[in-house]
């Protein structure tokens, strides 16, 4: 699980590292930031399927007090998204 973490993570700074519109091959390497969100999800499904139980066990005990941190961050973390995308945000249809 290590080294394919290693190797997800690698993939993605390489693919960043190459840019967004790298002329020397046909394909761009940038297909967007889902494309890079969704492979490291791939990594954080290895380990949630690995450490099922325990990760379970935690989310029953305590899930009055993950559940509302977990919606704070999740709101918190679209706005900062929506900051982050208006401010650098690679959107072709902006003037």
């Amino acid at each position: 699980m290590g080294l394919m973490s290693l190797y997800v993570v690698g993939l993605i700074v390489f693919s960043i590292s190459r840019g967004r519109d790298f002329i020397e091959i046909e394909d761009s390497w940038f297909y967007g930031h889902w494309w890079y969100t969704s492979t490291l999800l791939f990594v954080v499904g290895m380990y949630y399927a690995y450490y099922k139980e325990g990760i379970t066990r935690f989310f029953a005990k305590y899930y009055r007090v993950v559940l509302p941190v977990m919606a704070a961050g999740f709101v918190g973390s679209m706005y900062l998204s929506s900051y982050l995308d208006y401010k650098f945000g690679y959107t072709p249809d902006r003037s």
